[in-house]
């Protein structure tokens, strides 16, 4: 480690003699931000090189701008650092003149030492001639750098002077070896952990670090939003970044042999930049995927087939999956700063082209959007619709619910006879759950009313904004949705029962999948279908849209939809006997003024048609029976009737 290498260090800073007629020194100051930030938000490292610098050496530019790629600015503060660092240890492998401290050069003794640790033996040299404080600078490395280093290298308990010396330096310092790499970040993520970290149970693979988490991260998720959510993004993240095959031990006690997986002290920064790269390149809809093909075959196989590769919301959404996890292992001390700061600069990084990529989008947020009113009516007042209608009673109600009530489609789904209730002589319909009041632990038993068959199965809401009272739109009543309920609550008598029958409750989407696919195959009928764009989600963007030009107020429309205004108001005084309060009367009126253009058959229209198919396949069926029996010539001739 050379003096100057040292002093580009802010924690180590060595006074620099003057020497006659040696060339004019320049440093960049080890304590400034060079940083300048961008329209967008970016942080720029940015370095003026001095005009008598140039003169020497006309190859470098007048300024260094290079970007930190973050709008953090104390990650930006950090990566800036790093970059001066790197700069001036690359001129001083020249020896150049300018930065004053090639001394032999211009006839004075060389100023320098170094040391190297390797397989746990620290050699070190001090350059003859060295000066006073070349000699004091050189002791306190061996004191901050060297002795430490030694002492892990041997498993011995450090001098207590020695552990409290060794906080204060930077976490991506490595003590191991003082070269070029101790005047930047550590690459490598795990042979640098806390010195105040407890390795006494540290895990040694990824996978098996990711289980821990899982166990001890206070994560409440639960094992629904785990297995359809989260373990897809890990599994990939695993395979990715796997190195090594090993036989690896499931939750369950089984074994699945030769699986990819990779070393906590492997890890480095470009294992994280290089797992960014390839999340880029992996093709679509890989969360469904449970075919056993590891991820980078997966990408193999997308690049030869030219596939699509998913969007940048998911990288990102995958990135941000993990990061919880990484954060975990830098808190554990099984990792150090330098890879949790690298796992953050991949991540600002995805969510920059999630922005650039929605600005490019020419006609708004790439998503659901809302349907004009000749695409209702091609939608419901169609056969498709009304042949469904007659078929059962959720697909002649479902999707006028969920028009009117911009609810979504597994709300809907799991109402109860009981969720229809008046507030101040005003039918509404209750979207609140019977699952704990912590909206993160879902893994805790449902209600009764629920009729779940196991602990998991119980009504649920995406989050507790959802919980609402809104109410049931006059278009509704007219159609008759009213008597529909007072029918159900007839069948199933006294207990709660659910208002919709013939729907099955499925781990990922509770009671929605069937109601979802209905509509989205009535749209297809009917032409209006677009990938992501006119969807069944399309229905509660329509009814958002036209409240809006009724005129209703933005918060109102937020709690009508389930969404949170984050407002005190809400969270802390809006809680009613029959749950979250809600201008009922008042928005009741306002939702007689909505219209799709479409009119929906009423419920005894509806009862009549079905009367009527009942007759006519009972007349067929009759027809038929007949036609069976009818006269059979024998061979004589004669005719039996």
């Amino acid at each position: 480690m050379s003096n100057s290498e040292a002093a580009a260090d802010p924690a180590i800073q060595a006074p620099q003699a003057a020497t006659p007629g040696a060339a004019r020194p320049w440093r960049p100051r080890s304590a400034a931000s060079h940083l300048t930030r961008t329209p967008a938000g970016v942080y720029h490292m940015r370095l003026v090189i001095p005009a008598h610098v140039r003169a020497l050496h006309p190859e470098l530019p007048g300024e260094l701008r290079r970007s930190t790629k973050t709008s953090d600015r104390c990650q930006a503060l950090r990566s800036a650092r790093e970059m001066c660092r790197e700069l001036v240890t690359s001129l001083e492998q020249k020896g150049d003149a300018m930065l004053g401290t090639n001394g032999a050069a211009q006839g004075q003794p060389k100023q320098g030492f170094r040391i190297e640790w390797v397989d746990g033996a620290v050699s070190m040299e001090l350059y003859p001639g060295a000066q006073l404080e070349t000699i004091r600078l050189y002791t306190r490395v061996i004191e901050q750098f060297a002795a430490p280093a030694a002492n892990r290298a041997t498993q011995l308990p450090p001098e207590p002077a020695a552990v409290e010396q060794t906080t204060t330096i930077a976490p991506e310092t490595r003590s191991d070896h003082v070269d070029q790499e101790s005047t930047g970040t550590s690459d490598t993520g795990a042979q640098s952990p806390e010195p105040s970290a407890d390795h006494s149970d540290k895990p040694e693979w990824l996978s098996e670090a990711i289980l821990r988490w899982r166990a001890e991260g206070g994560v409440t998720f639960s094992d629904t939003t785990w297995i359809y959510s989260y373990e897809p993004s890990f599994r990939q993240f695993v395979e990715l970044l796997g190195d090594t095959r090993r036989d690896v031990a499931q939750e369950d006690g089984t074994i699945t042999p030769s699986k990819l997986d990779i070393r906590l002290a492997d890890l480095t920064r470009r294992h994280f930049v290089q797992l960014h790269e390839q999340m880029k390149l992996m093709p679509q809809r890989q969360g469904k995927r449970n075919d056993g093909i590891e991820a980078k075959e997966v990408i193999r196989r997308a690049i030869a087939e030219r596939a699509r590769p998913q969007s940048t919301e998911n990288v990102a959404k995958k990135l941000r999956h993990a990061l919880p996890c990484v954060r975990f292992l830098k808190k554990k001390g099984w990792i150090n700063e330098a890879l949790l700061d690298e796992f953050t600069i991949q991540l600002k990084d995805a969510d920059a082209r999630v922005s650039k990529a929605k600005k490019k989008f020419k006609k708004g947020k790439a998503g659901a959007v809302g349907l004009t009113r000749e695409e209702m009516r091609r939608t419901y007042v169609s056969e498709a619709y009304l042949q469904g209608a007659i078929e059962c009673d959720w697909k002649h109600w479902i999707d006028p619910l969920r028009i009117y009530s911009a609810a979504r489609v597994s709300e809907i789904a799991q109402l109860l006879t009981s969720d229809i209730i008046y507030i101040c002589g005003v039918p509404c319909i209750s979207f609140v759950d019977d699952s704990p009041e912590d909206e993160d632990n879902e893994a805790h038993t449902g209600g009764a009313l629920s009729k779940a068959r196991t602990e998991e199965e119980y009504r649920r809401l995406k989050n507790t904004a959802s919980r609402r009272v809104i109410p049931v739109a006059p278009q509704l009543i007219k159609m008759g949705f009213l008597d529909f309920v007072q029918h159900r609550r007839e069948l199933v008598g006294k207990v709660p029962g659910p208002l919709f029958f013939g729907l099955k409750w499925e781990a990922k989407s509770g009671y929605g999948r069937k109601p979802s696919e209905h509509t989205l195959e009535l749209l297809k009928t009917a032409g209006v279908w677009q990938k992501r764009r006119k969807v069944g989600h399309s229905l509660r963007a329509t009814c958002a849209q036209h409240l809006d030009r009724l005129g209703m107020q933005l918060e109102d429309i937020q709690r009508y939809l389930g969404h949170s205004t984050g407002t005190e108001l809400e969270e802390s005084y809006m809680e009613g006997d029959e749950g979250p309060a809600y201008p009922a009367e008042r928005i009741a009126k306002l939702l007689e003024q909505l219209d799709f253009g479409v009119q929906f058959p009423t419920w005894a229209e509806v009862l009549k048609l079905r009367e009527q198919c009942a007759r006519e396949q009972q007349l067929s069926r009759k027809n038929g029976y007949a036609r069976m029996r009818m006269t059979v010539a024998d061979k004589d001739g004669v005719v039996h009737a």
